[in-house]
């Protein structure tokens, strides 16, 4: 099985959303019954050992902080992952 989530970060009405960028984590998000992941669902799957990968970052918003910043930052911690998308995980 593979445990690792990629995901892709993009700007939706100014708020940072996580989409899946691989099978696993899109069928995570099937069972979920959304098409992004929730702060909550990404932090449920880390609790079961999951780890996340962010492949690339998509927005003005990334462009002005440094996309490789925030993924070297964010990159196998899904508590601070959460937190970028709006969970208080």
């Amino acid at each position: 099985m593979d445990t690792v989530l990629q995901l892709l970060i993009k700007q939706v009405y100014g708020k940072p959303t996580a989409y899946p960028a691989n099978a696993a984590a899109e069928r995570l998000a099937e069972i979920a019954g959304t098409k992004t992941l929730t702060a909550n669902t990404i932090a449920l799957a880390a609790a079961m050992g999951f780890t996340f990968e962010v492949k690339t970052t998509v927005g003005d918003f990334w462009d002005y902080v440094g996309a490789d910043a925030i993924i070297s930052t964010i990159q196998g911690r899904p508590t601070l992952l959460a937190r970028l998308i709006g969970g208080a995980a």
